[in-house]
């Protein structure tokens, strides 16, 4: 028989998990309360060993205890969910790759809570970060990278078919604005213009590049 102190050692040393076992872990972030106070939104970041990444989704839980999962996205993660005032939508942070050293750019999107939804506000090679919905409802601001710029998105009626922005500098300072297609995707973001492409109806594709609008 063992002596009593190595018998609860090797118990202590079987009891303690492995490198891949800490990896595995779920983890719980990103926590925002709706503002009726009834859901709260949240995220859940899981290990895909298939593809050497993390995954990481938002979740819904309601008053009552019943939970859901409301993205999955894939081949990336989403995440830093934000409610809209009226509790209708919800503004998130995509990143399109999950590999584990990779650093990867990352997308405004917003999802509808009726329809479930999404759609991209910038879909390009910067890394946006830190969406924050105004009091009224009307605006989105975010992060820009490569200098820390930040873009308003006034929400317009729907008649006008166009996405106006509101361009700020990292210390606060106005910079100007820029209006496009509202089916116009972003490809790349400048220092004072973005350039894409849009379709028009009858699907007709076309690249072109917005400038800053500045006040003279």
């Amino acid at each position: 028989m063992l002596p009593t102190s190595l018998a609860l050692g090797a118990q202590d040393e079987a009891n303690v998990p492995s490198f891949e076992d800490v990896l595995s872990l779920e983890s719980v972030g990103g926590v925002e309360i709706s503002p009726d106070g009834e859901r709260v939104a949240y995220t859940v970041r899981s290990t895909d060993w298939d593809e050497n990444g993390y995954d990481t989704e938002i979740w819904i839980a309601a008053a009552d205890g019943d939970s859901f999962q409301l993205t999955r996205t894939a081949d990336g993660s989403s995440m830093s969910p934000r409610w809209s005032p009226d509790g209708t939508q919800i503004a998130y942070v995509r990143q399109p790759d999950s590999q584990l050293l990779s650093f990867q750019h990352s997308d405004i999107y917003v999802l509808d809570m009726a329809s479930g939804e999404s759609r991209g506000l910038v879909v390009g090679d910067g890394s946006d970060s830190g969406p924050e919905w105004s009091p009224d409802g009307q605006w989105i601001a975010f992060r820009v990278d490569p200098d820390g710029a930040v873009w308003v998105r006034g929400f317009v009626r729907a008649w006008e078919n166009v996405a106006r922005w509101t361009i700020f500098s990292a210390d606060g300072t106005w910079l100007g604005t820029i209006e496009m297609p509202e089916s116009f995707t972003v490809t790349d973001i400048g220092l004072d213009y973005v350039l894409g492409s849009w379709l028009d109806e009858q699907g007709t594709e076309y690249v072109r590049r917005y400038v800053l609008q500045r006040e003279s």
